[in-house]
């Protein structure tokens, strides 16, 4: 059910149907794929300023992957951080990452949702991504005996940080409301090497798919998972913000995720 929604999204999400409801940012900020031929898509910082800071975003995928502009208010928050982010061709990660490598950035690499088995695989094949970022990460191997469920070893990178909220837990019969959390990744079956900083930072006030854009982050609300109960699109975009705030610590060496202290963020000031 979940991989049949995840796909029905990503055709429902096609470029010509996603919209920016808040209108905060302006979508000019975004360069075209040619800029690199190994990204799908390439989102400049918001200043002028020179950067060595780079993204590597990976958006929620089964069969078909989310069209990222299904993010863009979490993409251009996270830009406002003067961080450049590319969202890599499907078949060319490894080629996106030594090209990041060669402007001699700094690498943190961000997925959501069921992505984050991908973005895992990606980081096992590189010692060059500096840190790994799981959004709500599920983990539907085992739903397909066809997929390689081979142990989800990381012993390259330098920090690990999973954001889990715990409203993807909400379940109801009547109207049908699918708990998601069900298929969260098991934080246990990730093996980490001797050096490696692992954070997990929890939201109890948001939802799996509250990250998306309002409009659909609304549309899955109504039907089939539970996000915040208040809608109001003010906080639903403060809460995306929060989350870049995270990913920008995260690839601070000098400024630990934890100093945000996440629920009183949260929790406290948005609920």
């Amino acid at each position: 059910m979940f991989k049949i929604v995840i796909s029905l999204l990503s055709i429902a999400g096609s470029r010509g149907m996603v919209v920016n409801p808040l209108r905060i940012k302006s979508l000019n900020w975004m360069t075209n794929q040619f800029n690199s031929p190994n990204a799908e898509r390439i989102i400049d910082p918001v200043n002028d300023e020179p950067t060595n800071r780079s993204v590597i975003f990976f958006p929620a995928s089964t069969v078909n992957r989310l069209p990222t502009e299904m993010y863009n208010d979490f993409l251009y928050s996270l830009a406002e951080k003067n961080i450049k982010i590319y969202v890599p061709n499907k078949n060319n990660i490894e080629n996106l990452v030594n090209d990041v490598d060669d402007r001699n950035n700094e690498i943190t690499v961000v997925a959501h949702s069921t992505a984050a088995v991908d973005a895992i695989r990606s980081c096992q094949t590189t010692d060059i991504v500096d840190n790994l970022i799981l959004i709500d990460p599920l983990d539907t191997r085992g739903v397909n005996k066809n997929e390689d469920e081979s142990s989800l070893l990381l012993n390259t990178i330098n920090k690990l940080v999973i954001l889990n909220s715990e409203k993807s837990n909400d379940w109801k019969l009547l109207p049908v409301v699918l708990p998601i959390g069900v298929f969260a990744l098991d934080e246990n079956s990730i093996r980490l090497g001797e050096n490696i900083v692992k954070e997990t930072v929890y939201s109890e006030t948001f939802g799996h798919f509250d990250i998306l854009d309002n409009t659909w982050a609304n549309i899955i609300h109504n039907t089939i998972s539970k996000g915040s109960q208040d809608r109001n699109p003010l906080k639903l975009h403060k809460y995306r913000q929060w989350v870049a705030d995270i990913i920008n610590k995260a690839s601070s060496i000098s400024s630990p995720t934890k100093a945000l202290k996440p629920e009183s963020y949260v929790s406290k000031n948005y609920s």
